[in-house]
């Protein structure tokens, strides 16, 4: 296991900075949580020039970001790492991990990736679960199937996870990373609306049940994976906010008429498991690998990011 001391700096002013740099020098394993109000570094001492005359200098002369100036140390490294859940994040995430550190030195961490099914990526057919266990088992992730992370904890002098499986197996890890499903995100949400498992209480209008009046309206509506359907993909969301858009027209302006949401059983599903390959299902078919990586593979859509927030 790594052997790592955690030093904290509150403030990234020349002193904060000059301790972090001095640590890191002689404390090569130690990690440094430098906690600053701001992400850049500012030359206070051209101050006054700067703030009289604002085009002396350009910005990045007075500006530095603070993340930069230590990118000149070795990150701290793993020897052990453990991914739970065999769903689509754990499965990808799995991917990732191996395609940035496995076969890269002969100090290539293990990788281990939990699932509590007998099959990754149970809810596509069995094809495309077969698909993603040959690709990480090539890439030399270690697959623990139907086992199920019951307890993890982290030792907060060592930071070393013990992870426990309902086999009664005991893991250790340097590093473990919980991708076992959905947690509705329902603490600021009266527990009136919530169903008993913590989700908003919908019908098929997208209206929170427990807020419908007598009237047939509602003032409170809710939208994507908090909602009681069980299908949380992201591609519904663009359907459901269609409906709540209309019904909230309807009701405000009376034009047009009341929408209802139904959830198609159609399964898409896109899986890249590391950058070249991946599997996924569209309706009744599974996807070619290589599809699934040139579609989705090369960025994880972030070339198309900003056309999720244009509207």
């Amino acid at each position: 296991m790594v052997s790592e001391i955690t030093v904290v700096v509150i403030g990234a002013a020349v002193a904060g900075i000059k301790v972090s740099h001095g640590v890191l020098k002689h404390i090569p394993t130690a990690k440094i949580v430098l906690v600053n109000p701001h992400k850049d570094y500012y030359f206070h001492i051209a101050a006054p020039r700067v703030v009289v005359k604002p085009d002396a200098f350009s910005a990045d002369q007075y500006f530095y970001p603070i993340q930069d100036t230590f990118k000149k140390y070795p990150e701290s490294s793993f020897e052990t790492i453990i991914v739970g859940g065999g769903g689509t994040v754990g499965v990808e995430l799995a991917g990732e991990l191996s395609d940035a550190l496995l076969g890269k030195n002969d100090s290539s961490p293990s990788i281990t990736l939990v699932s509590a099914t007998p099959h990754l990526l149970p809810r596509l057919k069995d094809a495309a679960g077969a698909a993603a266990e040959r690709i990480l088992k090539e890439k030399g992730v270690k697959l623990l199937a139907s086992r199920k992370v019951e307890k993890a904890e982290q030792n907060l002098g060592s930071n070393v996870w013990t992870v426990i499986l309902d086999t009664g197996e005991v893991l250790t890890a340097d590093l473990y990373v919980a991708a076992t499903g959905l947690l509705p995100n329902n603490g600021f949400i009266p527990s009136a609306f919530l169903d008993k498992d913590g989700w908003v209480d919908v019908d098929d209008q997208l209206r929170v049940r427990a807020a419908v009046g007598a009237d047939g309206n509602s003032a409170i509506y809710a939208v994507g994976d908090v909602t009681t359907f069980p299908r949380r993909d992201g591609y519904r969301i663009a359907e459901q906010a269609s409906v709540v858009v209309s019904n909230i027209k309807s009701e405000i302006t009376g034009i047009g008429q009341r929408t209802s949401y139904t959830p198609s059983d159609r399964i898409v599903a896109m899986v890249p498991v590391g950058r070249s390959g991946g599997t996924g299902q569209m309706g009744s078919w599974v996807l070619w690998g290589f599809l699934v990586s040139f579609i989705k593979g090369r960025d994880f859509f972030v070339s198309k990011a900003s056309s999720f927030v244009q509207g």
